[in-house]
C-alpha cells in the first residue's frame, strides 16, 4: 500500500461529481469511508517507529525548547541519520524520505556548516530534502496544506520536520484558533497520508510551563518533548505529554564537538544532572586558580563574572566538595537531603546572563573537511557514560597537571583534577557495592 493509503482518497478531492450512476448514498460512502473492522484486528501489529521514543510513524509530535539551546541542530542530525538509516541516540530503524521545512536557519552559515561539522557530503544527503524560507501558504490555511502536501508526494516524504511552528502559520501564535486551523487543514491531511511530523517550537519564559503561545498547540499531537540545556555540553529531552504507551520518557544528551559533531545518550544513572553541574562548576573554578577554600560569597561573584547563574544548592555543595578534596569525598548522585524534590525540574542553574561567555563557533569549517571522517570516537547514536564530558573554558592560572590522568589541571596543593576526583570516587562505590 502506498503510504498515502488506499483506504482514503487523496485529500480535498471531492472524486466525480457529476457521475450518474452514483447514487447519494455511494458518493457518501466513497468519500467518508468506515473503518473494516477485521482488517483492523487482523493487524495486530504494535506501534511502528520511526525512531524510538522520539517519533512513532504517522504521528504528530512537538519538540520544544528555549530559543538558542540547540533543538535545530539536534533535529538536523536526527532527519539526516533517518534519511539514512542510521542510528540517532542509540536507535537504528529503517530508512524513510525526509522533508525538512526550514524557516529560520541560514543554509551557508547554519545548515551548511552544521553538516560540514558533523562530517556528511552532498552525496550522504541524498534522503533529507531540504526546503529553505519556502514561500508556502500558512500552514493554518487550505492553500497551506495543499502546498505542503503537494511536496510531500513529489518527494515520497514520510517524515515532515517544520522549523519552528510560529513562523509557518499566518495567524496570531497567542490564538487558539490558529492551531485549531492548523489541525483542521494541515494536520488532518498528513494523518490522512500517513506522514510523521515534527513539530520545533519554542518555550515562554518559564520552561515548565510549556510552548510560547496558545494551549491548543498541544492539543492536537501526540506527543510533547522538552530540550533543556543542563551544562555547556549536557542536555535534557522530557516528555511532558504523551497519548500513546512511552517505556522512556527522559534522555539524558552529550553533545560533541570534536572530532565531529554529534549527540550521545548518557547511561541513566551514569551522574545525575546534580552532580553534573557541581564537577563542571569545580572544574572551572580549578581550572582559574581559584582558591580550594573559597566561600560561597566569592564562588557566587566568579559564576556570575563568568556569565552564568548558579543555585544556592549547587555553590553549597561546591564549597564543601573543594574544601574536602584533599580528603576526596563522594560526589552527590542527588541534591543533598532537604532540598525540594523537584529540584531538577527546577529552572535549570547554568542559565545564560545578559552577555554570556561565547559558545564555540559550530558553524565553522575547522572541524571537518572532505569526506565523512572515520575516527574512534562514539559513532552515530551511541551510548556513553559522562565521563570526560565535561569540558570547561582553560586559562591560565597557577594549576599543576593531574597525577592521575596526567592530562586536566589541578591546582597546587591537590595534585589531582576535580574529574579524576570523582571517577575515583565512583570506582569505591562500584568496589563497595
Amino acid at each position: 500500500m502506498s503510504i498515502y493509503g488506499t483506504d482514503y482518497p487523496e485529500p480535498y478531492d471531492p472524486g466525480p461529481e457529476n457521475d450518474p450512476t452514483e447514487t447519494p448514498a455511494e458518493r457518501a460512502k466513497r468519500l467518508f469511508p468506515r473503518l473494516d473492522w477485521d482488517a483492523l484486528w487482523a493487524d495486530d501489529d504494535e506501534e511502528e517507529w520511526i525512531h524510538d521514543p522520539l517519533l512513532p510513524a504517522r504521528r504528530s509530535v512537538v519538540i520544544y525548547s528555549a530559543p538558542k539551546v540547540g533543538k535545530s541542530l539536534l533535529m538536523l542530525e536526527m532527519a539526516v541519520a533517518i534519511s539514512r538509516g542510521e542510528a540517532f541516540l542509540d536507535y537504528t530503524g529503517r530508512q524513510v524520505r525526509v522533508l525538512y521545512v526550514d524557516f529560520e536557519n541560514d543554509p551557508r552559515g547554519d545548515v551548511r556548516s552544521r553538516l560540514q561539522a558533523m562530517g556528511y557530503v552532498p552525496a550522504d544527503l541524498e534522503g533529507l530534502d531540504y526546503l529553505s524560507y519556502p514561500s508556502m501558504a500558512g500552514l493554518d490555511t487550505e492553500r497551506g496544506a495543499l502546498e505542503l502536501i503537494e511536496a510531500v508526494k513529489a518527494y515520497g516524504s514520510e517524515v515532515v520536520i517544520v522549523d519552528t511552528v510560529s513562523r509557518a502559520v499566518d495567524g496570531k501564535e497567542n490564538e487558539n484558533d490558529t492551531y485549531l486551523a492548523m489541525y483542521r487543514h494541515t494536520g488532518l491531511a498528513l494523518k490522512r497520508a500517513g506522514v510523521a511530523i515534527i513539530r520545533l517550537d519554542h518555550s515562554g519564559k518559564d520552561e515548565t510551563k510549556g510552548q510560547r503561545g496558545a494551549s491548543a498547540k498541544s492539543g492536537d499531537v501526540d506527543a510533547v518533548w522538552r530540550l533543556t540545556r543542563v551544562t555547556e555540553d549536557r542536555f535534557r529531552l522530557d516528555c511532558t505529554d504523551t497519548r500513546f504507551s512511552l517505556t522512556t520518557k527522559s534522555l539524558l544528551l552529550h553533545r560533541h564537538v570534536t572530532p565531529r559533531l554529534h549527540h550521545s545518550v548518557i547511561v541513566s544513572g551514569a551522574v545525575s544532572d546534580f552532580t553534573a553541574k557541581v564537577v563542571a562548576l569545580v572544574a572551572l573554578l580549578d581550572s582559574n586558580g581559584i582558591p580550594v577554600a573559597a566561600n560561597r560569597e566569592t564562588v557566587r561573584d566568579f559564576a556570575k563574572g563568568r556569565g552564568v547563574k548558579v543555585s544556592g544548592a549547587v555553590i553549597q555543595e561546591v564549597v564543601k566538595v573543594r574544601k574536602g578534596s584533599e580528603s576526596p569525598e563522594l560526589l552527590p548522585s542527588s541534591p543533598p537531603s532537604g532540598l525540594p524534590p523537584d529540584l531538577l525540574n527546577s529552572p535549570q542553574e547554568f542559565t545564560p546572563l545578559t552577555d554570556p561567555p561565547k559558545h564555540p563557533d559550530l558553524s565553522t569549517d575547522h572541524l571537518n573537511s572532505g569526506a565523512r571522517v572515520q575516527q574512534s570516537s562514539p559513532a552515530h547514536g551511541t551510548t556513553e557514560l559522562l565521563g570526560s564530558s565535561i569540558n570547561t573554558a582553560q586559562e591560565s592560572s597557577p594549576v599543576q597537571p593531574c597525577g592521575i590522568c596526567h592530562d586536566r589541571k589541578a591546582p597546587k596543593g591537590r595534585g589531582i583534577c576535580s574529574m579524576c576526583d570523582a571517577d575515583q570516587a565512583s570506582k569505591r562505590v562500584k568496589a563497595a557495592s
